[in-house]
């Protein structure tokens, strides 16, 4: 079942981080970059977020285009409206160096707003998701396979134990410890861990 979660309501598990340069999302070494998981209100959800992120760059993309295009034809309209005010072409110095500072501005002020937009990334405060399964199926968490990748940060995996016998292995969670006290304040529910 497909959800959209707003970013606030999740907490993320799977250890992750966003490039604003490259515009890509990076994994520490050895975590495959297929699935992130989160968890939310009703359960534990995997994330579209790679998704997300593609379409966020197609926008911005866009936004980009838009933005030339529109300069471009303010450009040709001044250049319209100068050669229809002036037949001839006497021209003095300070009228051709006016001209020249306007372009080298207009130029100017495209460049510095492709760059901006080119940093800039527009996510959507609903991310798209999908249940995994649910808090009232869950009966018992366990952190296994804990490995410490330097001094401040520990990725391990959930072994989740549901009603019905099912066994689920959540991998690569970041700091699991730490995000089972969390999850078990935040949401409330009285799971065995």
């Amino acid at each position: 079942m497909r959800d959209y979660l707003r970013v606030k309501d999740i907490t993320i598990l799977t250890s992750c981080r966003y490039n604003k340069k490259t515009n890509q999302i990076e994994f520490p070494p050895g975590v495959p970059n297929n699935v992130v998981y989160a968890a939310g209100r009703k359960g534990i959800y995997t994330l579209d977020i790679v998704g997300l992120f593609q379409r966020a760059t197609k926008n911005t993309n866009r936004a980009k285009g838009a933005l030339v295009a529109r300069s471009l034809f303010a450009l040709l309209i001044g250049i319209a409206v100068f050669f229809s005010d002036y037949h001839y072409f006497s021209l003095n110095i300070l009228t051709l160096l006016g001209g020249i500072l306007l372009g080298i501005y207009i130029i100017a002020v495209i460049v510095y707003t492709i760059r901006i937009l080119s940093r800039k990334v527009i996510v959507s405060s609903r991310w798209p998701a999908d249940l995994v399964i649910a808090w009232p199926q869950i009966t018992n968490i366990s952190v296994t396979e804990s490995q410490s990748l330097n001094s401040s940060a520990t990725i391990g995996s959930w072994y989740i134990t549901t009603a019905d016998g099912r066994s689920i292995i959540i991998p690569n969670v970041d700091n699991p410890y730490q995000k089972l006290d969390l999850i078990k304040k935040k949401y409330g529910y009285n799971i065995k861990f």
